[in-house]
């Protein structure tokens, strides 16, 4: 995380032409580094949400911006949402954006003469530190509840759902999306935590060979190792033996976690399987009745 007083952002049309760059940066009161920082920019982290903008900026904090034209856009202007931007002049080059209380991704659209010119994108967070993971614990929660509504037991109607495997979702990132949302809930950690505390095992059993003189546990197999035919060696014994085979057949088990229920199944089809294959039929709710 980079944290920043002035930032650039890039806008460009819907052919991907750049016509400009925003500048948003701190007042000369405002200190970059207070606690949450106000400015930051996440351009090349990996940690980043890739449902994020790069560029955050903070609720209720106040910024500069100013607006350079690239050569061939030097046009009147004007910044949308005009609510959140406040300019020096009528040309709108520069101002004072001030994002309030409202909070998420925030579409900087710079117009002239009514016609969009382009568009950039920033995040605007929330004070609070774990703001996202909140969030998204109330929309479920939402969810939740609406679904419990639509198929209530007790009305007079009934609603009939099943799961469509053949349905495709809009994007690649929706997929992905629902297979967060599986994987990063407390069911999910709780099983993973199960597997890692209780895993499944079995037990291997190998034969060793071992000479007379060595530490051998008695049981059934031992002894009918003793009374097989076979090379012996004659000596002093206390068992009621004149001779020892040469090597007795002791069985060991050991536990192991190579089981069945880890395997992977093998596959027929020789190319490798892409990261994305997984994603390609994802179960969806599908209202039938």
């Amino acid at each position: 995380m980079r944290v920043c007083e002035t930032v650039s952002l890039t806008i460009r049309d819907g052919r991907g032409r750049t016509v400009g760059t925003l500048s948003i940066s701190l007042p000369g009161q405002t200190s970059a580094t207070s606690t949450p920082p106000p400015l930051i920019d996440l351009r090349g982290d990996p940690a980043l949400d890739p449902a994020l903008p790069p560029v955050q900026l903070l609720e209720g904090a106040e910024y500069r911006y100013a607006f350079q034209p690239e050569d061939g856009f030097d046009l009147p202007i004007r910044v949308e949402p005009r609510e959140l931007f406040s300019p020096d002049s009528a040309d709108w080059r520069t101002g004072r954006m001030r994002p309030g209380l409202y909070t998420g991704t925030l579409t900087i659209v710079v117009l002239s003469g009514g016609r969009q010119l382009g568009t950039a994108l920033v995040e605007v967070r929330s004070l609070k530190l774990d703001y996202l993971n909140e969030y998204r614990w109330m929309l479920e929660q939402i969810a939740d509840s609406m679904a419990e509504l639509i198929m209530e037991r007790f009305a007079p109607t009934e609603q009939r759902f099943r799961f469509d495997q053949t349905a495709e979702a809009t994007t690649l990132y929706t997929r992905f999306a629902m297979l967060k949302w599986l994987f990063s809930g407390e069911a999910f950690e709780a099983a993973i935590h199960q597997i890692l505390a209780q895993p499944h095992r079995a037990w291997s059993e190998e034969t060793e060979w071992r000479k007379p003189g060595q530490p051998i546990r008695a049981c059934a197999r031992v002894t009918r190792s003793l009374a097989r035919p076979g090379p012996r060696e004659y000596g002093d014994s206390p068992l009621p033996f004149t001779a020892l085979p040469k090597h007795i057949a002791v069985p060991r088990t050991e536990e192991t976690l190579d089981t069945p229920e880890y395997a992977k199944p093998a596959s027929n089809d020789s190319t490798s399987a892409r990261p994305t294959d997984m994603l390609d039929t994802p179960p969806f709710l599908v209202h039938v009745g």
